[in-house]
């Protein structure tokens, strides 16, 4: 079950406070191509409600009733999916399943898992590497969802161009290592030209003079 009440543990429900997620939110954004979110949700009707709140705020949404056609989606979708918000408790696969995986297999996708039993679960027990700030505990508001989904986006995009930047470091370091190799060998080259140079000659009339 998904409140319109305030959270407290959430941003104040104010049009400020959301006009200000949208417009960081904005900044992560790849120019014109709103964030694509996978939602997993096996209730239909908390899944019409997610889905409601989250094209309101201007992402495109792809929606999934498991863990199990979760994957298969991000496995078929043609597109590029940028987060995945995903139930726990869930038939087949569930979330907590669902996260443990893309971690291993795609730690640059952003996941937020929620659950309404969190009496059962407990996130940083059962998550493991996915603290709680990655975690809604249902009911939340509209606005508590906006701010964690804007937090995993900038979490994600810091961790793309950390990895981007030490690809870069890597790269240059590489190339590096090929033109010192590159250097090495024609010294040698020349090294050994030199050690095995024909002795000039005189002149055959100087040395008969």
């Amino acid at each position: 079950m998904i409140s319109d009440a305030a959270d407290p543990q959430g941003p104040p429900p104010s049009l400020t406070a959301a006009t200000s997620l949208r417009l960081e939110r904005r900044l992560l954004e790849r120019p014109g191509i709103p964030f694509t979110i996978l939602l997993i949700e096996d209730d239909p009707t908390v899944r019409a409600l997610v889905r409601r709140y989250l094209t309101q705020d201007g992402y495109m949404v792809v929606e999934a009733e498991d863990g199990q056609a979760g994957l298969e989606m991000l496995q078929e979708y043609a597109g590029r999916i940028d987060l995945v918000l995903t139930d726990i408790d869930m038939p087949r696969i569930d979330g907590i399943t669902v996260a443990g995986i893309l971690a291993a297999l795609r730690p640059l996708l952003g996941v937020v898992c929620m659950s309404g039993t969190t009496n059962r679960w407990e996130p940083r027990e059962a998550l493991g590497a996915l603290d709680p700030q990655r975690f809604l505990a249902k009911p939340f508001t509209p606005e508590r969802l906006a701010h964690v989904l804007t937090d995993e986006l900038a979490r994600v995009q810091k961790l793309a161009e950390a990895a981007e930047s030490s690809h870069c470091v890597s790269r240059e370091l590489a190339d590096e290592q090929r033109l010192m190799f590159a250097v090495d060998v024609v010294a040698s080259g020349l090294r050994l030209q030199g050690r095995h140079a024909t002795p000039a000659r005189a002149p055959r009339e100087v040395l008969h003079a």
